[in-house]
């Protein structure tokens, strides 16, 4: 029954999910901007798990529906920076910035099931 509501969600959203490429450009972005290479394809991940989703693995942090934490600050404030988010400190060292609305969208139909090639 999981699986068939998995395909339903995944058919629904559709013609409203973000394009995988979009996606990948603010992610490269970001990879830029803490002296990462560039990737061709976003990496697979696993739904619903804050440092194994497409995002955390390509950016090193962890990643929920609003954001991505990172223990370090000036990477927090570099992809702030590109990203043009904003940063609050959570903690003593934890830095979370704000994913701009493509990437929250993103993060919300990927634990969906939304984009399964991507499901690890």
């Amino acid at each position: 029954m999981n699986k068939l509501i998995e395909a339903i969600t995944a058919f629904l959203v559709r013609p409203f999910r973000p394009n995988p490429e979009l996606v990948l450009n603010e992610v490269n972005s970001a990879r830029a901007s803490l002296g990462l290479p560039e990737l061709s394809r976003l990496p697979a991940g696993a739904r619903r798990n804050a440092s194994s989703c497409p995002l955390a693995v390509a950016l090193g942090g962890f990643v929920g529906v609003d954001g991505i934490c990172f223990t370090e600050s000036n990477m927090a404030s570099r992809v702030a920076g590109v990203w043009h988010t904003g940063v609050r400190q959570v903690g003593a060292s934890r830095y979370v910035v704000a994913l701009p609305a493509l990437l929250q969208h993103f993060v919300r139909d990927f634990d969906l099931g939304a984009y399964g090639r991507l499901a690890a």
